[in-house]
C-alpha cells in the first residue's frame, strides 16, 4: 500500500487540506464548523 493511503500518515503527519478533506471523507467525519 502506498505511503499516502496509509491511515497512519493522517494522525503522524502533516496533510495539506485536499488530504486533510479525503480523510475525514474516508473516516466518515466532518469538519468542525
Amino acid at each position: 500500500m502506498p505511503s499516502d493511503l496509509q491511515l497512519t500518515d493522517f494522525f503522524t503527519k502533516s496533510q495539506t487540506k485536499a488530504r486533510h478533506m479525503f480523510y475525514l471523507f474516508k473516516l466518515s467525519v466532518s469538519d468542525p464548523p
